[in-house]
């Protein structure tokens, strides 16, 4: 749907075993175990509609999801919404929107990662710029699964993008490198 074509979920079998998946227009949820840890888990991956009456759909059937399911949570995609009005420029979006999506949040009991380097995820025409690109996790998930050096390699990844690089291919090339390298030197 959208300039993207779909969603696009991606994982090693060796390591992520499928133990069921819900598919929807606007999001795929796998549910799964964590080989190395024998957790298990559940990674959503969303592309969001750009009317706020569409994404209310979306937001109540995410949450329906979220409430069943007790897994470990690692949600990422488009949300095509802003929490506050610092993570827009250019753009207009109304107070009611930031509400329900900041709601949303809340209702899913999910932290939202920083980015790190830049302040905008999209950039559109007449120098529009936006945060609609998110990652959130159950903060379980992540005090389990992280280790502390692979988070700073990528954050060091990501603050050193050139400034006019906004081609997400390249920055995820960027940081597989720099992850592929870390993991040859660490294990």
């Amino acid at each position: 749907m959208g300039k993207s074509g779909g969603i696009l979920s991606v994982w090693d079998k060796s390591r992520f075993q499928i133990l069921d998946s819900l598919i929807t227009d606007r999001f795929i949820l796998i549910e799964g175990k964590y080989a190395p840890h024998d957790l298990s888990f559940s990674v959503m991956n969303v592309y969001a509609p750009c009317e706020v009456s569409e994404q209310v759909i979306v937001w109540s059937a995410i949450v329906e999801v979220r409430r069943k399911n007790k897994n470990r949570w690692f949600m990422v995609g488009d949300f095509n919404a802003i929490r506050s009005n610092s993570e827009r420029s250019g753009c207009s979006y109304r107070q009611t929107e930031i509400v329900e999506f900041n709601s949303f949040i809340e209702a899913c009991n999910l932290f939202d990662m920083p980015l790190s380097g830049r302040k905008f995820s999209w950039f559109g025409p007449g120098n529009r710029k936006s945060r609609l690109d998110r990652i959130f996790v159950k903060d379980e998930w992540f005090n389990e699964n992280s280790d502390e050096s692979c988070i700073e390699i990528i954050k060091k990844t990501l603050q050193h993008e050139k400034e006019g690089d906004v081609d997400l291919n390249v920055k995820l090339r960027r940081v597989k490198g720099a992850l592929q390298k870390w993991n040859l030197q660490n294990y």
